[in-house]
């Protein structure tokens, strides 16, 4: 059974205080492998905190290697990396990169069309000139199929 003692005045944020609990709990064996965790709505109720808050801490353990998200069943501890056995550990470093990546994942999945994001993957629609594009495609449909053709061979054999 889980038990954490999680404080809103504490020194870290209350995502970190999940983290670490929860963390602890599985190095420590108190959380078997394949133990099924709260649910989220669960875990907020039980213990005061927002359902986001808990979604952090989870998708944290999941990109550190401590939890599995087994979709539409709930959050199940893992094997943890410490005790993941001697012929494959995980260095620290891929954890911290993996965590990022999880955070960037969710804050590209929650972003609308007109969030700016510096370095994403794509731009607002607004910025995209459609009736300057659907005329480029148009004058090169209508010139003659072989100068294209010959033109983008020169670039593939040059």
């Amino acid at each position: 059974m889980l038990s954490l003692t999680i404080g809103q005045g504490g020194a870290l944020p209350l995502r970190d205080q999940i983290v670490a609990g929860i963390k602890c709990q599985i190095d420590d064996r108190h959380l078997r492998p394949g133990t099924k965790l709260p649910s989220i709505r669960n875990f907020a109720a039980t213990y005061r905190v927002s359902r986001f808050t808990v979604v952090e801490a989870y998708d944290r353990l999941v990109a550190m290697g401590y939890l599995q998200s087994r979709r539409g069943a709930g959050f199940y501890t893992a094997a943890s990396p410490a005790h993941a056995g001697a012929a494959h550990p995980a260095p620290a470093d891929n954890h911290k990169r993996n965590e990022q990546l999880v955070w960037l994942i969710r804050r590209l999945l929650e972003a609308d069309e007109n969030t700016l994001l510096a370095g994403g993957p794509w731009l607002p629609n607004s910025w995209l000139d459609e009736a300057g594009i659907r005329q480029s495609l148009n004058v090169l449909a209508r010139k003659n199929m072989s100068v294209a053709f010959r033109t983008s061979m020169k670039g593939v054999a040059g």
